[in-house]
């Protein structure tokens, strides 16, 4: 029996990577070694602040304070015959691994699809484009979320799609929602009509789109529903205390599981408005039959049908109103929730995804040997 290894630079890829036995031969076997994404960026923050300032101004100084990988994933690299690196950053200041079954997973194109706002941000966005083009310049492949993606990305040699999955379904399993009529989903005996809104608030576009929804569309929703509830979930968000003021807003911050409040949710919203890839939280409410109504950006990269599986608009009058005629009607969302459904089980679900990395995996290591 044939063992491989495979170098990830994030554990979330070992939940799908242990379904990888056979997918390059009928008697190969994969194990998994990664090391934490960060790892070796955090070290000598000194060293890191003068690339990130140095370093964006011109690729030269890159050459000049790159540094070696650390022994032990050095050793790791060369002895994997699969290296799936998931965020460039985690290599930040060592030299472009040589190795011949590189895959370099793309997770964001921020400088794209939008336009940084600050000078620090600006130089940030340059460091992390330089970060990334080393690395795809030696990769067998680069991976990004979507179609929308591959058209704008800047990246050399093969660029291929690899969508994204809700990020834990499992826990979505858990409670049965994938296995039950999305009509369900959402319907609780109280029938609080609760608006969810999901976000890490420590990154920008989630903060902003948070006090976006809850400044200027909030009180549209209310005047109309005095009764509904919008909860925002999400690491940091207890620091949205202004927005708790709001009548009708209820700040939760970070949970281990988000499947009761996706069970409590009669609709989600993804207020984004710069940013790039595709948002988990819609496929989650997608997975869990919640209808979503979202902005431009934040149905960006998925392929729907706008007013069937979702709503998209970015002005905050037809969002509000895009909400409220959700709250209003039982069968609206009903559809909705069946058409978001069948798009997650369609393009996004866990084992489309692992289909995809199979399929990815597999060609990479055969070209590389």
């Amino acid at each position: 029996m044939t063992s491989r290894s495979c170098c990830a630079g994030r554990s979330t890829l070992g939940q799908t990577c242990w379904l990888l036995p056979g997918s390059s031969a009928p008697n190969a076997t994969f194990t998994l070694v990664y090391w934490p994404s960060g790892g070796v960026a955090e070290r000598r923050r000194w060293l890191r602040r003068i690339k990130g300032g140095f370093g964006a101004l011109h690729p030269i100084t890159d050459r000049l304070l790159q540094r070696r990988l650390p022994d032990s994933i050095e050793t790791l690299v060369t002895n994997a015959d699969l290296l799936w690196v998931v965020r460039p950053g985690v290599l930040t200041g060592t030299a472009p691994p040589d190795h011949p079954a590189m895959v370099l997973d793309v997770d964001d194109l921020i400088e794209d699809v939008h336009v940084t706002p600050s000078v620090v941000e600006r130089f940030a966005t340059r460091r992390h484009i330089l970060v990334r083009f080393n690395l795809a310049s030696t990769a067998r492949f680069s991976l990004v979320c979507s179609e929308q993606d591959r058209r704008i990305a800047r990246i050399p040699r093969e660029i291929r799609i690899l969508p994204n999955t809700a990020s834990s379904p499992g826990e979505v399993l858990a409670h049965g929602l994938l296995g039950q009529d999305p009509s369900l989903a959402g319907e609780s005996d109280t029938a609080t009509p609760v608006v969810l809104l999901v976000g890490s608030m420590n990154y920008g576009p989630n903060s902003e789109g948070a006090k976006w929804m809850g400044e200027l569309v909030w009180p549209l929703v209310t005047a109309v529903r005095p009764d509904a509830v919008l909860r925002i979930v999400g690491r940091h968000s207890e620091c949205l205390e202004s927005l708790g003021a709001i009548p009708g807003v209820e700040i939760v911050g970070a949970v281990d599981d988000m499947a009761p409040y996706l069970d409590e949710a009669m609709v989600s919203v993804a207020p984004i408005h710069r940013g790039s890839g595709t948002r988990v939280k819609v496929l989650e409410a997608f997975a869990a039959g919640v209808p979503v109504v979202a902005t431009t950006i934040g149905a960006y990269g998925i392929d729907v049908r706008v007013g069937t599986d979702l709503h998209v608009t970015d002005d905050p009058v037809e969002f509000a109103a895009a909400i409220v005629a959700l709250l209003d009607d039982e069968a609206a969302r009903t559809a909705m929730g069946h058409a978001g459904r069948a798009v997650y089980e369609r393009n996004h679900s866990a084992s489309v995804f692992t289909e995809h990395v199979r399929a990815i995996a597999r060609d990479a290591i055969a070209d590389g040997c």
